[in-house]
């Protein structure tokens, strides 16, 4: 079910990419690797679009201002979680609760939206 409004359901994707890349690193390294091959990447591709989706749902919630180019919007914040993720991965962060913040400012800063209260992992994963 998605959260009841855009800025909510932001931090649960951030709070959930964390999760998932603190909680084993090199495993994610790997997938992230073999899902760029032409063969897997056609078996993910209905998932994918249904994240892309997911995205889209979140993005177009009245707390955010709509994005005047909303799939060059989420091709943009896909890159920027990513990437700070995956550099806190490979660099070994165990702080779950600082990369949320640090991804949390880029991701809300990038969409123009006043900084949310607190980050923090009081969702549970």
């Amino acid at each position: 079910m998605l959260e009841p409004d855009g800025q909510k359901a932001l931090r649960c994707f951030i709070a959930a990419s964390v999760h998932q890349q603190l909680r084993r690193p090199g495993l994610m390294r790997l997938l992230d690797f073999e899902e760029s091959r032409p063969a897997i990447a056609q078996e993910i591709a209905e998932s994918g679009a249904a994240f892309l989706d997911l995205l889209r749902q979140i993005l177009s919630r009245a707390d955010i201002s709509p994005p005047t180019h909303m799939e060059t919007t989420i091709a943009d914040l896909i890159v920027i979680v990513s990437a700070l993720i995956n550099a806190a991965g490979e660099q070994d962060e165990t702080d779950r609760r600082d990369l949320e913040g640090r991804v949390g400012r880029a991701v809300f800063g990038y969409l123009g939206v006043q900084e949310p209260e607190v980050f923090s992992s009081a969702t549970p994963i």
